[in-house]
């Protein structure tokens, strides 16, 4: 049975099947859920199946063909103009009851086509070898999307908003973070539109974004992609800076770390760079003949992702390093639901914690594991700050 949950600005309103809209399932519908558009916080199961996860768009427009695009086209376009006038009225739907604005009938032809979307990609994708990763990744960015944002807008300097034209009007968005799991070919995440652009927040903004609780505590894993890199060609992972690592152990002490930093990025994203030194020690030819195969990567997390020669390895390697830090993110959320304290947001490769002072000795454990991930013990960066624009490095 495919059932589709009803949703308007992020509140929900019911759910619908077999032609009908439901306020709530029974015990016996629940059980006979077989598939639905995407995951959420009303209707998740481990054996439903979310077309959103096989098709890998969020959007439905750019997921359905044919007819059925130009159906739901027209049903939009409806709802466009009906909008329009709700605008005009300055009636703002947040909190309120759909049904009151949204005639029934049109409602129900929307999801009826959601419906026969969802099932035209049932039969037409196969399931991901990372579909189970991806399911949980959607739940875990649903808890985070629920957290409110503590945006403190005294604090900035309203000539610099001005000036920073993409997010002039960044306190018209929502309190919010809302990631699209789709956003990337590798699988960094993005923002969707409409919500806290926190992932290209400027530095002289990120102080009015404060925690709910009494500090903020991020997490990074040092020098994330070279570690990838060490992990994929099997070398254990070294417990200090990786560029000062390399210093020592890859340039033979001959050049400095700022140095080596440059030296290395320029060999290691540039197919026609040539650095004997970088070679001999980071085989990129033993982590291709490993990971990519007739225009196809495949990554240790079971990503699949089409790739030219030349952008092979930088998706390789991007892609298990981002999934790699998804995945202790995930871990660390699971070990933090004792706590007052909680994920607050991610930023690329680096995630913020909301953290109350009565559980910083459980956030020394759940950090202990965070380190600890499949592909070694990575060595992590730890800042604390009273808002995200003064996190200061502390030792572990």
């Amino acid at each position: 049975m495919i059932v589709q949950t009803i949703f308007h600005e992020n509140n929900f309103h019911g759910f619908y099947h077999s032609g009908q809209i439901k306020n709530k399932l029974t015990e016996e519908e629940k059980n006979n859920i077989t598939s639905s558009w995407c995951p959420n916080k009303f209707m998740y199961k481990e054996n439903i199946e979310y077309a959103y996860l096989l098709c890998q768009e969020k959007e439905m427009e750019k997921a359905c063909q044919g007819t059925l695009c130009d159906e739901l086209k027209n049903i939009r376009k409806k709802f466009f103009y009906i909008q329009k006038t709700l605008d005009k009225c300055k009636i703002d739907l947040e909190g309120l009851n759909i049904f009151n604005f949204y005639p029934e009938k049109l409602l129900m032809e929307f999801y009826e086509i959601k419906n026969r979307i969802t099932n035209n990609i049932l039969n037409n994708y196969s399931k991901p070898d990372n579909y189970d990763f991806l399911l949980k990744l959607s739940m875990f960015l649903l808890e985070i999307e629920d957290n409110n944002l503590v945006i403190d807008y005294s604090k900035v300097d309203k000539n610099i908003l001005k000036r920073i034209n993409y997010i002039k009007n960044i306190n018209t968005v929502k309190n919010k973070i809302s990631y699209n799991i789709f956003g990337s070919v590798t699988g960094r995440l993005t923002v969707n539109k409409g919500y806290f652009p926190i992932l290209n927040l400027p530095k002289s903004l990120r102080s009015m974004v404060k925690p709910t609780n009494d500090i903020f505590v991020e997490l990074d894993f040092n020098s994330s992609e070279i570690r990838t890199l060490l992990s994929l060609l099997d070398v254990e992972q070294p417990q200090e800076d990786i560029h000062e690592w390399n210093v020592k152990n890859v340039y033979g002490n001959l050049i400095t770390r700022k140095e080596a930093k440059e030296r290395f990025f320029a060999w290691l994203y540039n197919p026609n760079s040539e650095d004997h030194l970088s070679s001999k020690f980071y085989s990129k030819e033993k982590v291709l003949e490993k990971y990519y195969k007739d225009g196809i990567i495949k990554t240790p997390f079971g990503r699949s992702i089409q790739s030219e020669n030349w952008t092979a390895l930088n998706y390789i390697v991007q892609s298990t390093a981002s999934d790699l830090f998804l995945t202790q993110a995930m871990k660390l959320h699971e070990c933090l639901k004792s706590c007052n304290s909680f994920i607050a947001f991610l930023v690329h490769d680096s995630l913020v914690i909301d953290t109350n002072y009565d559980d910083l000795e459980e956030i020394k454990n759940c950090i202990a594991s965070f380190k600890n991930t499949s592909l070694g013990n990575y060595k992590i960066n730890v800042e604390i700050g009273k808002d995200y624009g003064s996190l200061v490095k502390v030792e572990e």
